[in-house]
């Protein structure tokens, strides 16, 4: 019977370590388990036993229920305002926001209406 106890507790000593590695590694629980030859499912149930064990694990372990979706930083783009287009005979359309710069806009209208690109310098 002590014989079966050290081994339950080394078992738990090892998934313990492992859970802990997992979550100092920042991979998502998936890759964790593919990186180290360990069975997903097998894994979880682990996790799950070792995080109940310790105290305020609640959250954290609803957190993690699925290990593969992982926050991404999003940046929103704000739109921005277009005082006016105008469409060129090319087919090129350029949008002109307020305090644009007259002589860079009459500059890039003369590079794009011409047939080279390089008739009119800037």
């Amino acid at each position: 019977m002590a014989r079966a106890n050290a081994a339950c507790e080394e078992r738990r000593r090892r998934w313990t370590e492992l859970v802990a590695k997992w979550q100092g590694s920042g991979s998502s629980q998936a890759v964790f388990c593919r990186e180290n030859g360990l069975n997903a499912n097998t894994f979880n149930f682990w996790k799950l036993r070792v995080l109940r064990q310790r105290p305020g694990t609640r959250r954290m372990l609803e957190a993690t229920a699925d290990d593969d979706s992982k926050f991404i930083p999003v940046r929103v783009a704000t739109q921005s305002f277009c005082a006016f287009e105008v469409c060129l005979r090319s087919g090129h359309t350029i949008r002109i926001a307020p305090g644009f710069d007259k002589a860079s806009l009459r500059c890039l209208i003369g590079v794009l209406e011409s047939e080279s690109g390089s008739d009119r310098a800037c």
